[in-house]
């Protein structure tokens, strides 16, 4: 779990850092489906959201809601806040 955590949090700093170059769709997609593909064995379930004023410029969903039964996650998945806000 920590692993996973760490991922994310490493994840979102790199795009804080590149908070201030004009967002491409393509690109920003392509870059976050590779991160997660090369850390995928480690994770359940990951949902990223990119927002640029106030608005959602990125959404997407990767892995599991529930592996045993094969469920992907989607914009209704819930997250245990342990998880998240650690």
């Amino acid at each position: 779990m920590k692993k996973v955590f760490c991922s994310a949090i490493l994840f979102f700093c790199v795009l804080t850092i590149f908070a201030q170059i004009p967002l491409n769709h393509e690109s920003l997609s392509s870059s976050v489906s590779a991160y997660v593909k090369e850390r995928e064995a480690g994770l359940a379930s990951v949902a990223v959201g990119v927002f640029s004023n106030g608005e959602t410029v990125y959404e997407d969903y990767f892995g599991y809601a529930d592996i045993d039964v094969k469920l992907h996650a989607d914009f209704e998945t819930v997250y245990e806040w342990g998880s998240v806000s650690k």
